[in-house]
């Protein structure tokens, strides 16, 4: 399975490109998704099918979040921003939550929410290296 495919590298690409010409000899199932403008040359393969999901709509978005975050009133402004973010427009005005636009940004807010303990040892692992031992860390 390979998420969001209108964002992958090119060497990424090159590998999936290499399997998807490999694919039907092999038993595989190579699951992507990716926005409409992404492109590849995959879809003349006779292993290849295509299944279009169309955007949701704004009723659906917001029951899908209804699904996922509740049904808290608390919630309502949040869920309205983040409908606003995936492209979908209500008839209200949002609250200003601060959303992170990228990657790096949803890790830092997620580090940043950790006890100071914790930020620690984070910390602490991350100067030791790539493969911190448990030991080592205790």
């Amino acid at each position: 399975m390979v998420e969001d495919l209108h964002w992958v590298d090119s060497e990424t690409q090159a590998i999936l490109d290499l399997l998807a010409e490999s694919i039907s000899v092999a038993r595989v199932l190579l699951l992507v998704n990716y926005r409409p403008e992404y492109q590849h040359g995959w879809g003349r393969r006779r292993a290849y099918s295509q299944v279009r999901l169309d955007p949701l709509t704004t009723d659906g978005a917001k029951d899908l979040l209804g699904s996922l975050l509740g049904a808290d009133p608390s919630l309502d402004a949040l869920k309205q921003k983040l409908v606003e973010r995936t492209e979908y427009r209500l008839d209200k005005a949002a609250a200003d939550f601060v959303l992170p636009t990228t990657v790096q940004a949803v890790i830092a807010a997620r580090i940043d929410r950790l006890s100071p303990d914790v930020k620690r040892v984070l910390q602490a692992a991350a100067v030791i290296g790539k493969d911190v031992c448990f030991g080592t860390l205790a």
